[in-house]
């Protein structure tokens, strides 16, 4: 139910602001207390290999090119290439959910001025002559990419064309590969994200445990991000994706995630 309110609301913020044949716009559903707010954001992303996902990527980074004009004219891969947001206020909130940051030389002094140190959080910092010229690829042939530690990551859940069963598929497989699969552990995923249908940065969040360094979830978020995968994890259960023993099993590891 909450998937299928989550792409209804995207469906309708996009009557309401109708897009360019060429606009690309990224949205989270924020499902903190159970209601759903569309928000126009950048997200981080870590993906699991699903049965209907489109998309895997095992990067925790964010490239900073120069904010010139010069960017949009480029043929960039921006299903790669993590671009901050416009505002340095939220790009200073955002930063602290990468591991790596690849930044144009050209803006150094901007970056390392005020605030920056705060800015960049204790990320690896890499800064690339020209970087806004380059492909990802191209940025990162020199640069050794750190491992990654969970607490930054995000999962990619799946495409908003998909349907509810295989979103749900997609959602039990990632439960059942949280503790195998995922290199930085099941305890430390951070949030699940469906991907929507564009071309630049396109995740839209559906669980996250918007833990800030060094701060804890109150009872009632905590409440409610667990409601939402043990609505799932039933959903699956009630169609026999999986049996009651791999039900309890997931349920029971969910409960002891640490956020």
């Amino acid at each position: 139910q909450k998937l299928g309110e989550a792409i209804a609301a995207i469906n309708e913020y996009l009557n309401q602001h109708p897009l360019g044949e060429d606009d690309d716009h990224h949205f989270m559903i924020d499902f903190r207390f159970h209601n759903l707010d569309i928000l126009e954001t950048h997200y981080p992303i870590m993906t699991l290999k699903m049965p209907h996902s489109p998309y895997h990527n095992q990067r925790v980074v964010c490239v900073v090119p120069d904010e010139s004009p010069k960017l949009f004219e480029l043929q960039l891969s921006l299903e790669d290439l993590m671009i901050m947001s416009n505002q340095f206020e939220k790009r200073m909130e955002m930063a602290k959910q990468f591991d790596l940051f690849l930044i144009d030389e050209s803006i150094k002094t901007q970056v390392m001025r005020a605030g920056g140190q705060k800015f960049l959080h204790k990320a690896q910092v890499v800064f690339v002559p020209d970087l806004v010229k380059m492909s990802f690829e191209e940025a990162t042939k020199h640069v050794n990419i750190p491992q990654i530690q969970g607490s930054t990551a995000s999962v990619i859940l799946g495409n908003a064309t998909l349907q509810i069963e295989q979103l749900k598929e997609n959602m039990t497989e990632l439960l059942k590969d949280f503790s195998t699969v995922a290199p930085f552990g099941a305890k430390n995923i951070q949030s699940v994200v469906l991907k929507l249908k564009s071309s630049k940065i396109p995740y839209m969040p559906l669980y996250t445990s918007l833990k800030k360094p060094g701060q804890s979830l109150v009872s009632e978020q905590r409440e409610a991000l667990d409601q939402v995968f043990e609505e799932v994890m039933q959903m699956a259960l009630d169609d026999g994706l999986v049996d009651e023993e791999e039900a309890v099993k997931q349920k029971k590891l969910m409960k002891g995630r640490v956020y």
